[in-house]
């Protein structure tokens, strides 16, 4: 049995991990999604930081990396978060209220190499000022509804996901096709900062 004071010397994943161990079903998270609450076990919330880390390792992230997070209050925070901690990363918040020049002056000063956004507001804050934050390489934004069909553009490192939504299209710039799935329903996509030049390019049907 592990005691308290070895508990104190472990670090957030390693936490994690024992938690998942003594009690993996026992709820860990919940979220409210359209009125329905949904829960994730321990189980669940560790697999999830763990293919989430994965994927940051996939995109070359790694240890001493620092990972700005803009983001609403939701799992995918901590799946994030955690998921940088265990290679090593750092992680830190940015509030979502936050205007394009604070965003640059934090990213700037932490001396980020990733931003983590939870919507396209807040992926087109940081694109604002992306001549101002030569150091980040990869934005990470959150896309739960999959993709329609991709677009790709000859003769440039840039693709557009199209993506049909009701009556209108959304349109994901991204760079090739980094892409990698954490859950059924979840979906990380990630674009580069530093060659978001808008083409001309096909919408989607």
């Amino acid at each position: 049995m592990t005691t308290r004071e070895e508990l104190v010397e472990y670090s957030i994943p390693q936490l994690l991990r024992w938690r998942v161990r003594s009690t993996p079903k026992r709820p860990a998270l919940r979220e409210k999604d359209f009125g329905i609450w949904n829960t994730y076990s321990w189980e669940d919330y560790y697999s999830y930081v763990r293919r989430t880390a994965l994927g940051l390792r996939a995109i070359g992230l790694g240890k001493n990396d620092t990972i700005a997070i803009i983001s609403d209050n939701i799992p995918e925070l901590l799946f994030i978060a955690i998921g940088g901690h265990s290679l090593g990363a750092i992680s830190a918040g940015i509030y979502q209220t936050s205007m394009p020049d604070e965003i640059a002056q934090i990213i700037d000063y932490l001396k980020v190499s990733a931003v983590f956004c939870d919507n396209q507001e807040q992926v087109d804050k940081v694109l604002e000022v992306r001549d101002r934050i030569p150091g980040v390489k990869k934005v990470i934004f959150e896309d739960p509804r999959g993709c329609g069909n991709i677009c790709r553009m000859t003769g440039s490192l840039i693709s557009v996901t199209c993506i049909k939504w009701g009556k209108r299209n959304i349109i994901r710039i991204r760079i090739s096709s980094s892409r990698w799935w954490i859950g059924a329903n979840l979906m990380m996509s990630v674009i580069s900062a530093l060659h978001l030049v808008p083409p001309a390019f096909p919408r989607g049907p």
